[in-house]
């Protein structure tokens, strides 16, 4: 029942939770005319962020009678063309103008983003000893493409709350560029569990459930990570779950990420 329920719904109403599109309608017909629009809104800002390397962390939509206000927060893939404040601001002004068409300039629409890049000089103050050790511990992976992308933002997930979208969205991307997906994710199991076991970790445990057509099998399979407890049933556990869809060339794979924070 826990793989199969979504954890977010599952404890819903539990504690008092931010819902993260605000609205109000005069009728029924108007609802689901907003909800439709929300979704889409939604649909396209991931597609445009992904194509130009970011990763939406999270999304917050707020509705009056002339605005619409989005709040997004976002990571920057270190190949990305938008790591320059320059690019990236040309980047805000494009989004801004497009949403305005897609809703028909109807709404005065505004987008305020904000990074969860690390900053370096922040970590290296506050877990410096640890943190390095760590380090040194995978130096043999630093070769590696996407080593310092996967440091950071498994570092995010393991210290701060609600981040595991951001955990699904890079293994789906990830899952959609590497062709050899077996490796990666031995990689991804090797350094997840040096993150769990470091004295600064604020998770009890993880659970990544990926499905599809692995390495371009002509069958689809499972591979489940687990690390540590997470129990999925009970309601007085910190569970932040998200699911995810790579698109390939081979099908889709389904990216499952539940972590369990203390």
């Amino acid at each position: 029942m826990g793989q199969k329920t979504n954890s977010n719904i599952f404890r819903l109403g539990i504690k008092n939770t931010e819902w993260v599109s605000k609205y109000q309608e005069i009728n029924p017909e108007e609802s689901t005319f907003l909800v439709n629009n929300d979704l889409e809104i939604r649909n396209y800002l991931n597609r445009v962020c992904e194509i130009n390397g970011l990763i939406v962390d999270s999304c917050k939509i707020r509705y009056n009678k002339t605005n619409i206000n989005i709040y997004i927060t976002y990571y920057v893939l270190e190949q990305s063309n938008l790591n320059h404040s320059k690019s990236l601001i040309n980047f805000l002004n494009s989004l801004a103008i497009s949403l305005n068409i897609f809703v028909k300039n109807n709404y005065n629409t505004s987008i305020k983003l904000k990074t969860k890049n690390l900053n370096k000089k922040l970590v290296n103050q506050n877990k410096n000893n640890t943190f390095r050790n760590l380090i040194k511990k995978l130096r043999k992976f630093s070769k590696n493409v996407i080593f310092k992308d996967l440091i950071n933002i498994l570092f995010i997930t393991t210290t701060q709350t609600n981040s595991s979208r951001l955990l699904s969205e890079f293994i789906a991307i990830q899952m959609k560029k590497n062709k050899k997906h077996n490796f990666f994710l031995s990689f991804l199991k090797k350094v997840l569990l040096e993150f769990l076991n470091v004295n600064f970790s604020k998770i009890k445990g993880i659970k990544i459930v990926i499905n599809g057509r692995f390495n371009g099998a002509p069958r689809s399979r499972k591979r489940i990570i687990q690390l540590g407890s997470v129990p999925l049933q009970s309601f007085n556990s910190k569970i932040s779950y998200n699911q995810s869809i790579s698109y390939t060339n081979n099908g889709t794979f389904g990216v499952n990420v539940w972590v369990c924070e203390k």
